[in-house]
């Protein structure tokens, strides 16, 4: 097998998403998992995720929250 034969199983595939390959082929991977493993399949993680993310961001607001009150006692009357 040469390097044009290999090439030849890729043609049905450019031929089929002329334009931005990735984005066609992604779309097309949703909808299949959609279809064969139903609309639920697509959250599959989610919540894990947010669990993951959620201890951060409360973080995050502590921790802006306290900056911006240290800098409205530094700096007076017109940041408070």
């Amino acid at each position: 097998m040469d390097i044009s034969d290999r090439n030849s199983n890729f043609l049905p595939i450019l031929q089929r998403y002329p334009g931005s390959v990735a984005a066609r082929i992604g779309t097309d991977s949703l909808a299949i998992i959609a279809r064969e493993e139903g609309a639920a399949a697509l959250y599959k993680g989610f919540v894990p995720k947010v669990l993951r993310l959620a201890p951060g961001g409360g973080v995050l607001l502590l921790v802006v929250e306290a900056t911006l009150n240290a800098f409205a006692k530094a700096l007076g009357p017109p940041y408070v």
